[in-house]
């Protein structure tokens, strides 16, 4: 045995500190896409809380106007804005006084055929500079 050379095979053990870098940029670039999805998704319900407000404040006034006489002020042909409901624009959510939301009504008489009138229910706001709508119509025919 006094010629003979034992080599002894070195097998890796671990990772290279590269190999631990690279994963860790992989991670992060990953993660921060995530963090990315998340803050648009946020700012995605925001906008639709808010078109869903609107939504319903034209929806309720145009069921108003579905309840109520034909000869009623509230739908004689003309522009109209929520104070003639006893509360002035700017409204909230629900309706009442000091809000995001300014609501109004259009009413046209005769139209699309005689005796009907045809009522567009506007609400818009503003939020960060960038104004939105949401505008409804309906069409009411006058009871004999």
């Amino acid at each position: 045995m006094t010629g003979q050379k034992f080599t002894e095979k070195k097998e890796p053990r671990g990772f290279t500190l590269i190999e631990v870098l690279v994963s860790l940029v992989i991670l992060s670039v990953g993660i921060l896409a995530l963090l990315l999805m998340q803050a648009q998704s946020i700012k995605a319900n925001y906008v639709s809380r808010d078109l869903q407000a609107a939504t319903i404040l034209c929806e309720d006034l145009l069921e108003r106007f579905r309840a109520i006489d034909s000869s009623s002020p509230l739908i004689t042909a003309g522009t109209h804005d929520n104070s003639e409901l006893g509360v002035a624009n700017p409204i909230d959510e629900s309706g009442n006084a000091g809000g995001i939301y300014s609501r109004t009504w259009q009413v046209t008489d005769d139209s699309p055929v005689q005796d009907a009138k045809t009522i567009v229910v506007t609400v818009t706001w503003t939020k960060k500079s960038i104004s939105h709508s949401v505008q409804m119509d309906m069409v009411k025919f006058e009871e004999p």
